[in-house]
C-alpha cells in the first residue's frame, strides 16, 4: 500500500512538535485528530479529507497537559474524546461536530481509549485497568448554557413515539435532579437522570424498545419542583 503524507495540513506548533495520537473519520471528508503539543492544540477537525485541519477549542485545552488519547464519532455531529495524563482525565462529548465540547466525566483518571458499540453504548478504558461505559440512547445532553428563569419540563417529541423519543427540561439553579419514567400503574420502569445538575437546558433520549405499547408517564423532580407529563409508545 502507498501512504500520502498529509502532515503539512495540520497547523504547525511553535516548536515544530505535534504528537498525533488518534484519528477517526465519519465519511471521506469529515474527520478528527487528537494529540498533544506545547501550544495546547489537542483536537483538530478536517472537512476536506485531511488536506487541512482546524483546531477545535475544548474544555481540557486549557489544562497543563491537554492530551487527547482517542476520539470517536457516531455521525458528523455526535462524538466523544478521551483526555488522559498523569495529572487529569476527562471524557468529552459534542453534539454539533465539535464546535462545542463539554465534559461528560471529569476525574484525575487517565482515560486512554474509546469504543462505540452499535451507536448505543460508549466504552472508555482508563489507566488503572477499569472500563467506564454509558448508554448513549439515554445520555443527558446540555443544549443551552444560558440560565433559564424557571424550572420546566417539556412535552416529549415525537409523541406518540417508536421506540425513541426526546425529553427536554430546564433547570434555573443548581439542584439534584431526577427524571423517571413510570407505567400506568405508577411503577417505575426507567431512571433517565439521577444526578446533580447546573443551570441550563437539557435533553435526554428515552428508548422504549424493551417496553410494550401503551401510555407511560415521566416525572421531573428538582428540589421542591415536580412536574409530570404523559407519553405514548406505539409499536
Amino acid at each position: 500500500m502507498t501512504y500520502t503524507d498529509y502532515f503539512s495540513g495540520v497547523p504547525p506548533t511553535s516548536n515544530g512538535a505535534n504528537a498525533l495520537l488518534c484519528i477517526t473519520f465519519v465519511n471521506s471528508s469529515t474527520g478528527w485528530i487528537g494529540g498533544s503539543n506545547l501550544d495546547h492544540q489537542n483536537l483538530y477537525k478536517t472537512t476536506n479529507g485531511g488536506l487541512n485541519w482546524v483546531f477545535q477549542t475544548n474544555p481540557v485545552s486549557s489544562y497543563t497537559y491537554p492530551q487527547i488519547n482517542d476520539v470517536k464519532f457516531i455521525d458528523a455531529n455526535t462524538g466523544f474524546a478521551a483526555h488522559g495524563t498523569p495529572a487529569a482525565g476527562a471524557i468529552l462529548y459534542t453534539s454539533n461536530g465539535g464546535s462545542n465540547w463539554t465534559i461528560d466525566n471529569g476525574t484525575n483518571t487517565w482515560f486512554d481509549c474509546l469504543w462505540i458499540n452499535n451507536n448505543i453504548m460508549t466504552y472508555c478504558g482508563e489507566g488503572t485497568g477499569k472500563v467506564y461505559y454509558s448508554n448513549i440512547s439515554t445520555g443527558i445532553k446540555k443544549i443551552n448554557t444560558g440560565v433559564p428563569d424557571k424550572f420546566e419540563l417539556s412535552q416529549n417529541y415525537p409523541n406518540p413515539f417508536n421506540p425513541v423519543t426526546t425529553i427536554r427540561f430546564q433547570i434555573k439553579d443548581s439542584r439534584f435532579v431526577t427524571l423517571k419514567v413510570y407505567d400506568n400503574l405508577g411503577r417505575e420502569v426507567y431512571t433517565l437522570v439521577n444526578e446533580f445538575q447546573k443551570p441550563g437546558t437539557y435533553e435526554v433520549n428515552f428508548d422504549g424498545s424493551k417496553l410494550t405499547s401503551g401510555v407511560y408517564f415521566y416525572r421531573l423532580k428538582a428540589g421542591e419542583f415536580s412536574e409530570t407529563k404523559k407519553l405514548t409508545l406505539v409499536k
